[in-house]
């Protein structure tokens, strides 16, 4: 009875119209080449990503990089001559990201039990680290010193410039007379 539900197919088959044999043999060279091509693709196509490592908690580099950014700023208004800023951070900036953590027991030959702990990041769409929380750096204090700011409507014109570019209470930032060189 399998014989014939197995010679059947080929029957069929061989019943089927020149045209139509023709038609069927393309669908599955198109079919196969299809396959071949999935298959292949990965090789020819995008990588698999490697995991990214977090990027470097930022620190006294920020610190350098936003007190050079406001001199240069805070220099550009007239009168104001040479200026140097100190911006004091009373925390680093934190950064956490999103880990797949996976634990192993194996049994030993002599009945003993090890476990492991692995941790992993986890990627994100763009082959990044899954972020899932982002603390910026708290200021705690800014010191300005300008040649200018003997004068006192100078001095409270720095002193709202720095108010209004960072995030601090009017009691955390001084503006002091520089001497000049």
């Amino acid at each position: 009875m399998h014989e014939e539900k197995g010679t059947e197919g080929w029957r069929r088959f061989l019943h089927l119209t020149q045209q139509q044999k023709k038609l069927l043999l393309r669908l599955l060279l198109v079919l196969a080449a299809g396959i071949l091509l999935m298959s292949l693709g990965g090789a020819f196509g995008q990588k698999e990503p490697e995991p990214a490592a977090p990027p470097a908690q930022e620190g006294p580099g920020e610190e350098t990089a936003l007190s050079a950014r406001l001199e240069e700023l805070l220099g550009s208004i007239s009168g104001v001559g040479e200026v140097h800023v100190l911006i004091y951070f009373s925390s680093a900036g934190e950064t956490e990201y999103a880990e797949k953590r996976s634990e192993r027991r194996e049994e030993a030959a002599d009945g003993a039990f090890s476990s492991s702990l692995e941790t992993e990041l986890v990627i994100g769409g763009n082959y990044g680290p899954v972020q899932i929380k982002a603390a910026t750096p708290l200021i705690s204090g800014v010191l300005v010193t300008a040649e200018g700011a003997e004068d006192p409507l100078l001095r409270e014109e720095i002193f709202r410039a720095v108010l209004s570019l960072l995030p601090v209470d009017a009691h955390q930032v001084t503006v002091c007379a520089g001497k000049g060189d």
